[in-house]
């Protein structure tokens, strides 16, 4: 696994950069997230730094955050693709190791280098209901072209060496374990119960539609989407400018996983495209409740959440957990 980096200090971050961008000055640094720094260099370029402190820790679920060079791998991979240039995606530059940190170095996007960053769900109270609706529909647009990065094999990237390509088996192994692990989250869930439903699941081959492993950012948000807002003119006129800053969670799975497919809107289906469409039948439906419940024990047993985010999270396992009683598998 890994856990925060410690604070990031200008030279440190100069001393990275010169390792792969030789001559280029560090005019700015600030805090991204936790883990990651925004550095700007005298060229008017922006860059992401991650710095991770590499952990060891046996009773960690077979579900784990993705290492530091897992992630620049995945990255890697996505660079690759004729589509990722359409794509408001941080280039992989560089990872390695300072002072006993792992790092991820990525280019942001050209869009993403202005200092007026927004995420997403921090304006779209305020977006008109035109503005709000064109912006899912880009966000459905990215993720589509996403989804079309392919894969042999199903799973997050610690499990490549197993060989899964059956996405039943691989999603019922992820949801067991977290299933394993949720007594220690104390949320009241009826596990036993749980499993009975997911055996009449697997039985009705409920999780057995995902025929090809597709790139999937899984966790991702509006909390972890960024825009940009014209000031002035159109105001209407957002565009989303920078998605998938943080692959850590990143995985090869059935697309209708995403989080952000938990409560679409129409436009954002309208953006996806998607022939046949996710959520058609009952079925669908019903296996997007247990993806739905699988990321909220995720979310929870990695830790990071506080205050109303912890709170909801917990509340949507508990209502899943109840709604799933109800649930057809056929």
């Amino acid at each position: 696994m890994t856990a925060p980096s410690h604070d990031l200090s200008r030279e440190e971050a100069q001393e990275i950069l010169q390792k792969h961008l030789p001559g280029a000055e560090v005019e700015s640094l600030e805090d991204f997230s936790p883990s990651s720094h925004i550095v700007r260099i005298n060229d008017g370029r922006a860059y992401l730094l991650k710095l991770a402190t590499s952990t060891s820790n046996t009773s960690a679920p077979i579900y784990a955050p993705n290492s530091i060079a897992a992630q620049y791998s995945l990255l890697t991979h996505l660079a690759a693709q004729p589509q990722f240039p359409s794509l408001p995606i941080p280039s992989p530059v560089a990872h390695g190791i300072y002072a006993e940190h792992s790092y991820l170095l990525t280019s942001l996007p050209p869009r993403a280098s202005t200092s007026n960053l927004r995420s997403l769900s921090s304006i779209r109270v305020h977006l008109s209901p035109r503005a709000s609706a064109l912006v899912d529909l880009q966000i459905g647009q990215f993720l589509h072209r996403l989804h079309e990065v392919q894969n042999d094999w199903f799973g997050p990237p610690a499990l490549e060496s197993e060989g899964l390509w059956v996405w039943q088996e691989v999603f019922v192994l992820l949801l067991e374990d977290a299933l394993d692990r949720a007594g220690s989250l104390e949320l009241g869930l009826d596990v036993p119960a749980l499993r009975r439903m997911l055996s009449r699941a697997i039985g009705s081959f409920v999780f057995d539609d995902a025929e090809v492993p597709s790139f999937v950012w899984f966790i991702g948000s509006e909390d972890d989407i960024y825009v940009f807002q014209p000031e002035s003119g159109d105001t209407d006129d957002v565009k989303v400018v920078l998605m998938l800053a943080d692959v850590e969670n990143a995985l090869w799975a059935d697309p209708a996983l995403e989080r952000l497919f938990a409560e679409p809107s129409q436009a954002l289906l309208e953006g996806y495209d998607a022939h046949p469409p996710l959520f058609e039948f009952p079925r669908q439906r019903t296996k997007r409740l247990w993806y739905t419940l699988y990321t909220a024990l995720v979310r929870l047993d990695l830790g990071g959440l506080q205050g109303d985010e912890q709170i909801r999270a917990r509340e949507t396992a508990k209502r899943v957990a109840e709604e799933l009683q109800n649930a057809t598998s056929y």
